[in-house]
């Protein structure tokens, strides 16, 4: 059963341009798939003259029945990317629209996948969020003498107080996790020396607002993996955060109930992003050599981000693992009965440096033949 989960709570709308096109994103919170249609159908009627309204939503709260369009866009390059973004972000029940206005200059497959993902990962991350938790919906009555009182404890405790009422005695309407309402209501009695009453209305999944510019979070759960005993799954404010490999907790020292600023968690989520990365085009390349762009596209395939994807390339280049020098090279030693110039546009397609091409080819005559099969 699930106990909670993480949503966009306000619509927001994100604007940005990229080599000359603009993408207009804009997200909703949506509790099912007739209403994360109806939002679909509501902005694509709204930016009609648009090039593109392409689309991705989790309206279930289990995230079983995902959503996504590419709307006119290469297949693969834009809804996928949306979805995966929602998904890496442990998102449901929202819904997201990038709608594209073309500029005249055409960015690619791996362009627009960084351009749609981008787009949506840059406004969830300013979206208003809430962690819909399971509540305890408080009655709570107390005098006027006890009112600035209560309020003090709500405040600290960021307790939402849904209504309040003045009559002969002021009574509040305040929603408190369920988990905490034991340890709430007895502090709450401490405060107010006795002088107040409390009934228990009933209980619902409540938005717990989640802020944006908030600076600690807590751990609050570490478990091994099931799969891969070498690595742990993260929560951090009871909503999975990451999977790290042990030795990055270790480092860090996590533990659950430990406080930790957002910017650790921050430069860990990178680390281990880094980290996965890395460890996904080391095993892309035990297939077969590739050249710098192909592995580059690969990774935006996956999702990385531009920072992250240079990252591995740098290190990978470092170490000798992509070398498009030595690809191009390997290309001619096996490739059969082809000419100079045939050989020179297999390279260039397959995304190799223009310079590594033209020395791997020097001395190479136009009509070279060698009996090796094809790469």
């Amino acid at each position: 059963m699930i106990e909670k989960y993480l949503s966009v709570s306000c619509g927001l709308i994100t604007q940005k341009v990229i080599e000359k096109s603009k993408f207009i994103t804009t997200s909703r919170h949506v509790e099912s798939e007739e209403e994360a249609r109806a939002f679909i159908a509501e902005i694509s009627k709204k930016y009609s003259d648009a090039t593109h309204n392409c689309y991705a939503y989790i309206p279930d709260i289990q995230g079983n029945i995902p959503r996504f369009s590419d709307d006119g866009e290469p297949q693969g390059t834009a809804g996928m990317p949306m979805l995966e973004v929602l998904k890496n972000k442990n998102l449901v029940q929202t819904a997201v629209v990038v709608t594209r206005y073309f500029g005249g200059v055409k960015l690619g497959a791996g362009g627009l996948v960084r351009a749609y993902s981008g787009c949506v990962a840059e406004n969830v991350e300013t979206a208003q969020k809430a962690l819909y938790e399971t509540c305890a919906e408080l009655e709570i009555s107390c005098g006027y003498s006890s009112v600035d009182a209560a309020e003090r404890y709500f405040n600290e405790n960021s307790v939402d107080i849904l209504n309040t009422e003045y009559a002969d005695e002021v009574v509040f309407k305040v929603a408190v996790r369920k988990k905490g309402k034991e340890s709430f209501d007895k502090e709450l009695i401490n405060r107010l020396n006795g002088n107040v009453k409390i009934i228990f209305k009933r209980e619902y999944f409540f938005p717990f607002k989640v802020g944006n510019n908030q600076t600690m979070s807590e751990i609050t759960f570490i478990e091994p993996q099931k799969k891969d005993k070498k690595r742990c799954n993260v929560y951090v404010d009871g909503v999975f955060y990451c999977g790290i490999k042990l030795e990055v907790a270790i480092k860090y020292r996590l533990k659950a109930g430990m406080q930790i600023e957002k910017s650790v968690l921050d430069e860990i989520q990178l680390e281990t992003e880094k980290s996965q990365a890395v460890d996904k085009a080391v095993t892309h390349l035990s297939a077969s050599m590739k050249t710098k762009k192909q592995m580059r596209d690969f990774l935006v395939k996956k999702g990385y981000t531009e920072s992250v994807i240079n990252y591995v390339l740098d290190k990978l280049e470092y170490y000798k693992l992509i070398d498009d020098f030595a690809y191009c090279r390997a290309y001619v030693n096996s490739a059969s009965g082809k000419g100079k110039r045939a050989l020179e546009a297999d390279l260039l397609k397959r995304g190799a440096d223009k310079k590594a091409v033209e020395e791997a080819l020097n001395g190479t005559e136009e009509d070279i033949t060698v009996a090796f099969a094809v790469l």
